[in-house]
């Protein structure tokens, strides 16, 4: 099997170093997840829904005015009319309803608080993971081509011994061979730091900001 040379590119040769630092990571994701935004909302929605039904314990006042016109005839000497209102409640007893509906609705409130803290801990660990792995498969990389280094030298080197009748032809095919397992794993290496970049994407919301913001 012969296989193409593998493509030059800043990326690989920078593939230790990740594009962004550990706290940079962190407050993406949790600036940028979708989940986490939905949880904030939903936690002001309760919030509102707490303070909303607090308000039915409160003193309300209502006003009402309304001006209209009666189609004139000789019977009716003025054909216009007014009428203003203003009522004043005073919740003094509500029989425990009202009080019942605000525990309830703290109830849901603190769920909601819950959940966003759990959240908030799964998105940090899921982008803290995707982030060491992202160094891991760089290391992994920078490895994988110091191997395709050493097994390309090699192999020149045994087909040059080759050449001087120093050694067989069987040296020479397991050298080439060391060399293209080499190659191999150098390719497998490139597809598994692209694949974790992607997952930090991912994880930092990246993805979906990018999805998100296209037209």
């Amino acid at each position: 099997y012969q296989l193409d040379p593998a493509p030059a590119s800043s990326s690989v040769g920078t593939a230790a170093a990740p594009e962004m630092s550990s706290g940079e990571a962190l407050r993406r994701a949790l600036a940028q997840r979708p989940e986490l935004q939905s949880a904030v909302r939903q936690l002001a929605a309760a919030d509102q829904t707490v303070r909303g039904v607090r308000s039915e314990l409160l003193p309300r006042l209502d006003a009402i005015a309304s001006l209209g016109v009666v189609n004139p005839s000789g019977v009716i000497q003025n054909s216009k009319n007014y009428a203003v209102g203003v009522a004043l409640s005073i919740p003094l007893y509500t029989g425990g309803l009202v009080e019942g509906r605000i525990a309830e609705e703290k109830q849901r409130r603190d769920a909601a608080v819950a959940q966003e803290r759990e959240l908030q801990e799964t998105i940090k660990l899921q982008a803290a993971r995707a982030w060491l792995d992202v160094q891991t498969q760089g290391a992994q990389l920078n490895a994988a081509q110091a191997q395709v280094v050493s097994a390309v030298n090699s192999a020149q080197l045994a087909s040059e011994r080759y050449r001087l009748q120093l050694n067989t032809i069987v040296e020479v095919d397991e050298a080439e061979a060391v060399a293209v397992r080499a190659r191999a794993q150098l390719v497998n290496a490139q597809y598994d730091l692209e694949t974790a970049r992607a997952v930090l994407d991912w994880a930092t919301g990246d993805t979906y900001r990018r999805y998100a913001n296209s037209p």
